[in-house]
């Protein structure tokens, strides 16, 4: 009998706020099988993308705190393996959906109250 290890889960979350800082919206995601912690925060951010686009938010910023994810975006670094380069290009298509759209890394500081959620 062979005993197969569980699946890795991990627990999204994201937070929309307005120029303010005031709170528009919250999500959490429970994603499952991925060992990989820059395909991971990729899916986070795409799942966030369709968020706020369901929230018909034009002009937006999206923060995290994985530097990597935000350099792919932003140009400045090439997809770090094969893994992410699906995730990474949904990110890119979804990019019209938006007036504006900006990617922005921020500390885990920056980012606790999403970690709480997630």
């Amino acid at each position: 009998m062979q005993i197969s290890k569980p699946t890795p889960h991990s627990g999204l979350g994201a937070i929309c706020r307005n120029d303010s800082g005031d709170v528009l919206g919250t999500a959490t995601w429970k994603h499952a099988g991925s060992n990989n912690p820059v395909a991971t925060k990729a899916f986070e951010m795409y799942m966030t993308m369709d968020f706020a686009a369901q929230c018909c938010f034009l002009d937006v910023i999206f923060e995290s705190d994985n530097k990597k994810i935000i350099r792919v975006l932003n140009g400045k670094e090439e997809i770090p393996n094969i893994y992410v380069v699906n995730i990474i290009r949904g990110i890119q298509y979804r990019m019209v959906l938006f007036r504006q759209v900006y990617f922005k890394y921020v500390g885990r500081k920056g980012n606790v109250i999403a970690h709480k959620l997630a």
